[in-house]
């Protein structure tokens, strides 16, 4: 298991690691040997990419029969509202500060109005969507350098819940984001502290979890 995504917004970090602790505390609980969880506190002696790189390795070839969680979080700027909702400094775009005033966050009316006001454009969800795919599909081959071939891998991150939501309806109605998508989903799919996960099995299938719904990528 690799925890390895997160925004830049300081609570998705903590929420990650929250995980982590939370796997460490339970397994020393129940005297559990056999799952390896690896935190930040762990390899705080590690500089390099390289040297993270061959501590994993070296540490999955040393316990063979044994689970490994890595809980990393790594700012995956594809997770972020830089670039959507924000400017690339951070600030918060016309459009958000308008629709947060207008709708109170109502992720319906962002998905069925962002470009209804030309004046005042708002991200594209099927781009928004398109953008997180890629950050995810970033972590996966992140992770598959960092462990040996053949164990099944999940990759779990934790984003924003308004923008992952355009990713679900995304992934589960053919690349396209609509309101009547969302609905038949149930709508409000994830919360703001959940995570969301991508499995790698051994056969190299890839499925994506959110929240209820589960789907396999391409």
């Amino acid at each position: 298991m690799f925890l390895g995504g997160s925004s830049d917004i300081r609570r998705t970090a903590s929420t990650a690691l929250a995980y982590g602790d939370e796997i460490r505390r339970l397994l020393e609980e129940l005297g559990r040997h056999d799952v390896v969880v690896v935190l930040p506190s762990d390899i705080s002696g590690i500089s390099s990419a390289i040297g993270m790189r061959e501590y994993l390795l070296e540490l999955a070839a040393s316990n063979p029969g044994k689970k490994l969680v890595v809980d990393l979080p790594l700012f995956t700027k594809e997770l972020s509202y830089r670039g959507s909702f924000q400017t690339r400094d951070g600030e918060s775009t016309p459009y958000w500060n308008d629709w947060l005033k207008r709708t109170g966050g109502d992720v319906e009316d962002w998905f069925e109005n962002w470009n209804r006001d030309s004046k005042l454009m708002g991200p594209d969800p099927n781009k928004v969507a398109e953008m997180q795919l890629h950050g995810i599909g970033r972590l996966r081959r992140l992770a598959s350098q960092c462990f040996p071939d053949g164990r099944p891998l999940l990759i779990g991150a934790v984003g924003h819940s308004l923008t992952l939501d355009a990713l679900a309806v995304f992934l589960a109605n053919g690349g396209e984001v609509t309101v009547d998508a969302f609905r038949e989903l149930g709508g409000l799919l994830i919360g703001e502290t959940q995570m969301i996960s991508v499995t790698v099995g051994q056969d190299g299938k890839q499925v994506f979890r959110y929240g209820d719904v589960e789907m396999p990528l391409e």
